[in-house]
């Protein structure tokens, strides 16, 4: 379990930092708003790239999950 500002380091040097995680209300005619007992959120991550390789961010996603209530949280 890592709580805002750990920062999670993989084995090549690659740091990740979730640095604030903020609810979201302002929603456009595009987007999908939550169900009811559901929040939306927004949340910013940094890297540090410390490896000697570029990073693809393409290959990157985040899945979180019921997060707050014992559910699962992926990057």
């Amino acid at each position: 379990e890592m709580n805002v500002g750990d920062t999670f380091r993989y084995h090549d040097g690659i740091k990740v930092t979730v640095t604030s995680i903020d609810r979201f209300t302002k929603f456009s005619e595009y987007d999908s708003t939550p169900s009811a007992g559901e929040t939306a959120f927004r949340s910013n991550i940094k890297f540090d790239n410390g490896s000697e390789q570029p990073i693809d961010l393409d290959d990157f996603s985040v899945l979180a999950e019921g997060a707050t209530k014992g559910g699962e949280a992926a990057v």
